[in-house]
């Protein structure tokens, strides 16, 4: 059972390491679990299950990347 992007937050302000979000990441909801803190993602199903692997995996990387280069988009954890 997940618990959400929300709950990814909260961990950044107990703890200071890296967090990955694992399952059940899809495009639909990798924009929020990176805006709440998630330093990384893995979307096997996503991407292996789709037409076109390549393209599915240039477009997490490119939701990614975006996300991470314009701080405004981010949610404020522990003065980051």
């Amino acid at each position: 059972m997940g618990v959400g992007p929300e709950r990814i937050q909260a961990m950044k302000t107990i703890i200071d390491i890296p967090i990955v979000a694992i399952g059940g990441i899809n495009k639909d909801n990798c924009v929020s679990v990176v805006e709440n803190g998630a330093d990384s993602l893995v979307a096997i199903s996503a991407i292996v299950c789709s037409d076109n692997v390549r393209r599915e995996t240039e477009d997490f990387i490119a939701t990614i990347r975006k996300i991470k280069q314009n701080p405004l988009n981010r949610v404020n954890v522990k003065g980051k």
